[in-house]
């Protein structure tokens, strides 16, 4: 599970470390866990979950909270859930 936050680095640094921060603790003693921080373009701040897509600021106006991760994870999980109608599980 890799989670990467891509953000303006002169605009959202701060927020994109208490992002990680938080994420890094919640998933502490999670196997094969990680937290990319990657310098964006000048306004930007994504956050991807294994390349899905949790939120973007672009879309929704304004930075992200940690309820936003949660819910943007939530929202994925539905998705893949509704798409994989056959039962088939990946090892």
């Amino acid at each position: 599970m890799e989670y990467t936050i891509k953000f303006c680095a002169g605009c959202y640094l701060q927020h994109a470390a208490n992002m990680a921060e938080g994420l890094l603790e919640k998933h502490a003693h999670d196997d094969d866990f990680a937290v990319r921080l990657v310098s964006g373009e000048s306004g930007q701040f994504d956050v991807t979950l294994d390349g899905r897509t949790l939120y973007s600021k672009r879309e929704k106006g304004r930075l992200p909270t940690g309820e936003d991760i949660e819910s943007g994870l939530d929202a994925t999980e539905m998705t893949e859930a509704e798409t994989d109608d056959d039962g088939a599980r990946c090892c």
